[in-house]
C-alpha cells in the first residue's frame, strides 16, 4: 500500500485529504458518497482517456484556424499502408501489390500454382471436417487468416470466402487450412485484381444484396452479403453471417437487404456531407 501511494504522489494522480469521521477504509480506496479527493489528471487506460485527448486536441485544432468534418477528404495518395494508388486518364486504381508476396512467403507458397476461384462450390466446410491442427499449425492459419482479412480491403472477390475460413479460427483443422490454401492459390493468380475508380456521370446510389441461406452446417444460419456503389463505383462491400437462423429463404434475403439499407443510408449522408447530392433514391438489387 505504501508503495501505491508513493506511486501517487509521484505522478500527482491524488491529492490526499484528512479521512473524514464516521468513514471506513476499503485497502487503498476511500468509500463515502462525497468525494473528498481532487483529480489532478487522467490517467492512461481509462475508457474516457481517447475522449479527453480527443477533445482537447479538437479545441486546439480549431483555435488554429481547422474546421471539423464528420467525413474525410483527404488529398490524392500515392503509397500508404501497404496500398498502392495509381492514376491514368482520370482513373485511379487502388491495388495491394506487395502484401500477397508476403503472405505466400509466409507460407512458402511464392511457386504455387495458381487456380481461377477462391473457394470450391462443392466444399461444405464444417466444425467437425478434418483433423485439429496443432499450436504451432493453428497459430500460422490464424495469422494467415487474419492477413487475408486486411487484403479484402481492396479485394471485395475474397470477402466470402475469406469469411468462410474466419468462422474456424477457435478450433482450425486440416480441411480449413486447405480451404485457406486454396484462396491463396488464387490470390498468387490475381495480384494485381484491386479496385478501379472512374469518373461517373451520376452520382446515384446502387445496393446489390445476396445471401447463401442456411449455407453453415454446423448451426444452419446464413452468409448475407452487400455491394453499394455509387455511379459505376464500388465503395463499399461486406459478406457476413447473419446472428440468427432464418426459417426462410426470403428471411434470409430480407436480413441481407436491411443490412444493405443501413450502409446506403450511411453513404447517402456520407455523400451529403461532402455537398454531394445523389440523383435518385438508392437503387436496391436482390
Amino acid at each position: 500500500m505504501a508503495d501505491e501511494i508513493s506511486a501517487l504522489h509521484h505522478t500527482k494522480t491524488w491529492v490526499l485529504v484528512p479521512r473524514p469521521p464516521r468513514v471506513n477504509i476499503v485497502g487503498s480506496k476511500w468509500v463515502f458518497k462525497t468525494k473528498s479527493s481532487i483529480r489532478m489528471r487522467a490517467l492512461y487506460g481509462l475508457k474516457q482517456s481517447p475522449r479527453a485527448w480527443y477533445a482537447r486536441l479538437s479545441a486546439l485544432l480549431a483555435e488554429l484556424g481547422f474546421h471539423s468534418y464528420k467525413a474525410d477528404s483527404s488529398p490524392s495518395l500515392i503509397f500508404t499502408t501497404g496500398l498502392e494508388a495509381s492514376y491514368s486518364s482520370g482513373e485511379m486504381t487502388l491495388i495491394q501489390r506487395n502484401y500477397p508476396l508476403d503472405l505466400l512467403h509466409r507460407v512458402s507458397m511464392e511457386n504455387c500454382r495458381a487456380t481461377s476461384t477462391s473457394l470450391a462450390t462443392g466444399d461444405l466446410l464444417s466444425c467437425e471436417s478434418g483433423t485439429p491442427l496443432d499450436a504451432d499449425d493453428s497459430f500460422r492459419y490464424r495469422n494467415v487468416v487474419g492477413g487475408l482479412q486486411y487484403l479484402t480491403l481492396t479485394r471485395p472477390d475474397l470477402s466470402f470466402a475469406v469469411n468462410k475460413v474466419c468462422q474456424f479460427l477457435s478450433h482450425p483443422t486440416d480441411v480449413h487450412w486447405e480451404a485457406v490454401k486454396r484462396i491463396l492459390r488464387y490470390v498468387k493468380g490475381t495480384p494485381s485484381t484491386g479496385l478501379h475508380f472512374r469518373k461517373s456521370a451520376t452520382t446515384s446510389i446502387s445496393i446489390f444484396t445476396d445471401v447463401d441461406w442456411a449455407g453453415c452446417v454446423d448451426d444452419r444460419r446464413s452468409t448475407g452479403g452487400f455491394a453499394v456503389f455509387v455511379g459505376s463505383n464500388l465503395i463499399s462491400w461486406s459478406s457476413m453471417k447473419q446472428p440468427t437462423v432464418s426459417r426462410s429463404s426470403t428471411e434470409a434475403e430480407y436480413k441481407a437487404l436491411a443490412n444493405g439499407a443501413a450502409k446506403a443510408f450511411w453513404v447517402e449522408s456520407l455523400l451529403s456531407e461532402l455537398g454531394i447530392s445523389p440523383q435518385r433514391i438508392p437503387h436496391f438489387v436482390v
